[in-house]
C-alpha cells in the first residue's frame, strides 16, 4: 500500500478541520477527494505531505507512506519525501513558482534531464524555459509546474483543484494531461476537487468529504447512498435531450 492512514484528525483552535478520516491508496491508483469549500479536503491533502503538524494539531492511529511509519517523522524526514515521493499541484502554481527565477532555473535545480524535454512532455514550447512565472498564462503555469513535479518522478501526485482557475476547454486539456502523465509514470493520483463531475470522469474511486469527515467511499459506477453525495450528483448540470 502506498498510503495508509487511519483515523486522522486535524484541529485548528476549538474545531476539527479533519475529523477521523481514513484513506488508502495503492501504487498507480486514481482516487478523488470531493467536497464543498471548507469541508477539510485540502487540509487532508496537506496533512498527507506533513504540511500541517504539531502536538494537539494532528492525531492519527496509523500513518504510513510507502511502508514508512510517519508517527515520529521530523521535518527533515518530510522534506525528503516531498517531491521525491509525493508531489503537490495547486490551483494556480504560478504563485508557487519562484518569481525571480526562470522556469529553466527552477526545473534545472531538481533534475539533470533537459528542461526542454520535460516541457515538451507537457505540451510547452522550448522558449517557455526562459520565461518567468509572471510571463505565463494560467494554463502554461499549470503545465510548467506539472513538468517540475514530474521531473522528480514522485510515487503520488496530489492535484488540489488543478483546473478551477481555468476556462472549461483549457481545464479539460490540463486534466487529461495530468491523468496521461500520471499513467505514463505509474504514479498514483489524488484529485482534490469540489467538482464531483470531474471526479467521476477521471477517478474510479471517490471519497466524499463533508464537515471534516469522509461520509462515503464511492466507485464511479456505483449508486451513491449518502444524502450529501446524492445532492452533489443531483447538482451536476445536464445537457438537454
Amino acid at each position: 500500500m502506498l498510503i495508509e492512514i487511519r483515523n486522522l484528525s486535524v484541529r485548528f483552535g476549538a474545531g476539527k478541520a479533519v475529523d477521523g478520516a481514513s484513506i488508502s491508496l495503492r501504487a498507480g491508483e486514481k482516487v478523488a477527494l470531493v467536497g464543498e469549500s471548507g469541508s477539510g479536503k485540502s487540509t487532508l491533502g496537506r496533512a498527507l505531505m506533513g504540511l500541517v503538524a504539531g502536538p494537539g494539531i494532528v492525531a492519527f492511529d496509523k500513518f504510513e507512506i510507502d511502508g514508512h511509519d510517519m508517527r515520529n517523522a521530523k521535518q527533515a524526514d518530510w522534506r525528503r519525501l516531498r517531491g521525491r515521493k509525493i508531489g503537490l499541484m495547486l490551483q494556480d502554481p504560478r504563485y508557487s513558482l519562484h518569481p525571480t527565477m526562470t522556469i529553466r532555473q527552477q526545473i534545472g535545480e531538481i533534475t539533470a534531464r533537459p528542461v526542454e524535454e520535460l516541457l515538451a512532455e507537457v505540451g510547452l514550447a522550448p522558449d517557455i524555459a526562459a520565461r518567468y512565472p509572471h510571463q505565463l498564462s494560467g494554463g502554461q503555469g499549470q503545465r510548467a509546474y506539472l513538468a517540475m513535479t514530474l521531473a522528480q518522478s514522485p510515487l503520488l501526485l496530489i492535484a488540489d483543484e488543478p483546473t478551477s482557475a481555468l476556462d472549461p476547454d483549457l481545464a479539460a486539456q490540463v486534466m487529461d494531461l495530468i491523468e496521461r502523465q500520471a499513467g505514463a509514470q505509474g504514479m498514483a493520483l489524488l484529485l482534490i476537487t469540489h467538482d464531483i463531475d470531474l471526479a467521476l470522469e477521471h477517478c474510479p474511486r471517490i471519497l466524499v468529504m463533508q464537515e471534516g469527515r469522509i461520509v462515503e467511499e464511492l466507485l464511479a459506477d456505483a449508486t451513491p447512498l449518502h444524502p450529501f453525495t446524492q445532492r452533489l450528483i443531483a447538482s451536476i448540470p445536464r445537457m438537454p435531450c
